[in-house]
């Protein structure tokens, strides 16, 4: 399984509200592809300790680097990226894109790793 994880920088200026739920209703749909797992979006709500570097994380489980790039090379992908350049230029700033592994030690209350 390959995990494709976006984190972002909002602008300021940028209202945090009306991103998030441009981001949750018009930007992730469109990243559905053969192969995605799981799509999450994340924000900031509350820094418990340090500084929040980053606003917001998008979370994409791939089945393989396949369908990984058949997310990349959607047309359906492309059209949304140019429209969210249109309603929000420049909303984000800075993102760092990184393809991780996972390894998931609890699930739903059960230790799966000792």
């Amino acid at each position: 399984m390959i995990k494709f994880v976006v984190l972002s920088k909002l602008r300021e200026g940028v209202d945090p509200d009306k991103w998030w739920k441009f981001w949750e209703e018009v930007y992730a749909p469109p990243h559905m592809v053969p192969g995605l797992i799981k799509y999450c979006i994340n924000r900031v709500t509350k820094v418990v300790e340090g500084e929040a570097t980053y606003w917001g994380m998008a979370e994409q489980w791939f089945e393989s680097e396949e369908a990984l790039q058949a997310m990349f090379d959607s047309p359906k992908l492309h059209e949304v990226v140019e429209h969210r350049k249109r309603v929000f230029p420049d909303a984000t700033t800075n993102p760092m894109v990184v393809i991780m592994e996972e390894k998931i030690i609890v699930e739903d209350g059960v230790l799966l790793r000792r």
